[in-house]
């Protein structure tokens, strides 16, 4: 359940392995936890942990276009002012995920036959 994945996330109780286990989830489901971006995001942005942080963009990058529309200036500032290079690195690649996605044509597809 989508709601409870985003209570587990905003929990003022939440542990270390909550978190991990919360964002493992919405990896897995991708899309379907749309819903939960905003508080993936908060989770990005309020860690301090590196990798809670790159499970956090490896949530949104499965969660994906259109929903990364609603975070991107987040995404782009980590990209840019992350003193982590790690989560930076992550972050700029998320961002070029996003732009390509956003300017590529349907004849760019993978999917194309």
């Amino acid at each position: 359940n989508v709601n409870r994945l985003i209570s587990l996330l905003e929990s003022p109780k939440q542990t270390q392995e909550t978190i991990e286990a919360t964002l493992t989830a919405i990896i897995c489901m991708g899309p379907m936890a749309s819903k939960t971006i905003s508080s993936v995001c908060n989770i990005l942005t309020r860690s301090k942990n590196t990798s809670i942080r790159i499970l956090a963009l490896k949530a949104l990058e499965e969660i994906g276009m259109p929903y990364l529309i609603s975070v991107v200036n987040e995404i782009e500032e980590i990209a840019r002012k992350d003193n982590d290079k790690l989560v930076s690195n992550h972050a700029k690649f998320l961002m070029e995920h996003y732009i390509q996605n956003s300017t590529s044509s349907i004849h760019n597809s993978p999917l194309q036959v």
